[in-house]
């Protein structure tokens, strides 16, 4: 009689392991990156837009939201419109330029030229020279919303050189730039530190994919 419970004991937990009764929640980060590679994302999509807040140094506390609506030709090419609409202190709406995407880099473009926003192309180590800002990637791994979403994050260190050859630290600093949503300053502060300027979320057809919490996960 022992002999047969031990065996239908062994059956049953041979059953259990086999259907997964003893296993574990597989990580967030495992389950989402089950069944499919990662993706490119985007950064330049109709209808996507940035609740931003910026402290300037007036003090103050302004609220905006910055959004991509509608199409323009500048300079021969196929752009997006890129806006920004101030919620506080004063409410106005002003067009900012036009935004281009090609292999992976986002630009801003104006009658005047373009220059280069994001190149989501670069590696650990590599140095590019943007005007007087020189931009080192020191880093690059993945975030994982609450939402299960994967989403690539650069780490960026930025130094801007003034005229003379030396460094402004004020200038300088480390910004993360995510694939598909941007700088956590701003869509157009990817290496410019005008003012202190934080993301709070970043809609696509009016779904957050993405908070200010995401960029530090």
């Amino acid at each position: 009689k022992n002999r047969r419970q031990i065996l239908c004991w062994m059956i049953c937990s041979l059953m259990c392991i086999v259907a997964g009764c003893d296993k574990e929640d597989a990580p967030v980060e495992e389950v989402a990156n089950q069944g499919s590679e990662y993706e490119y994302r985007p950064f330049v999509v109709e209808g996507k837009r940035w609740e931003v807040v910026s402290y300037r140094y007036d003090g103050l506390r302004y609220k905006s939201i910055n959004y991509i609506s509608g199409d323009t030709v500048i300079n021969n090419l196929q752009c997006k419109k890129l806006y920004e609409q101030s919620l506080s202190p004063t409410e106005y709406t002003a067009y900012l330029g036009g935004l281009y995407e090609n292999n992976k880099k986002v630009f801003a473009v104006s009658e005047r030229g373009m220059k280069v926003l994001y190149d989501f192309n670069l590696n650990v180590g590599d140095k590019v020279f943007y005007g007087n800002n020189h931009v080192s990637i020191t880093d690059i791994d993945y975030v994982i919303t609450d939402t299960g979403k994967r989403f690539r994050r650069i780490h960026v260190h930025v130094d801007w050189i003034d005229e003379f050859g030396i460094p402004d630290k004020p200038a300088s600093g480390e910004f993360i730039w995510i694939e598909g949503v941007g700088s956590s300053y701003g869509p157009e502060l990817s290496y410019e530190i005008h003012n202190h300027a934080e993301v709070l979320n970043c809609y696509e057809n009016d779904t957050c994919i993405f908070t200010y919490d995401d960029f530090f996960h």
